[in-house]
């Protein structure tokens, strides 16, 4: 027999979360034909004044509490000597706050610097 890889349960506890962001956040739908994604999430962003939402109650300090300028500080040290670009999209798809982030252009400025040689932006 054939175990499935996530249980009912999983799914059924996801698809109440989904409905919770829904009910909470009350986001706008993306239109592809009025801008690109980055710009859509940049809004939804800046309307929240903060990175990301911790989920659950933190006991600790949640990292939505970091200024954006240290996350992007943290973005650029994932990239910065071994160009690990595969982490970089990762902590992209944690949540859209770092979507945002990890498309800094100060960032993709870096990374080409270090792939061409050459600065590639203004």
């Amino acid at each position: 027999m054939i175990q499935p890889l996530i249980s009912q349960d999983a799914v059924d506890e996801t698809e109440e979360d989904n409905l919770e962001l829904e009910d909470e956040e009350k986001v706008e739908e993306f239109d592809p034909s009025q801008s690109d994604l980055t710009s859509h999430l940049q809004r939804v962003v800046s309307r929240s004044y903060c990175i990301c939402q911790p989920k659950v109650p933190q006991k600790m300090t949640h990292i939505s509490a970091l200024p954006v300028e240290i996350i992007l500080y943290i973005l650029r040290w994932v990239v910065s000597s071994e160009l690990d670009l595969r982490s970089l999209e990762m902590c992209s798809s944690v949540c859209r706050g770092f979507y945002v982030c990890s498309r800094d252009s100060e960032i993709w400025r870096l990374v080409c610097v270090r792939v061409w040689g050459v600065n590639c932006g203004g």
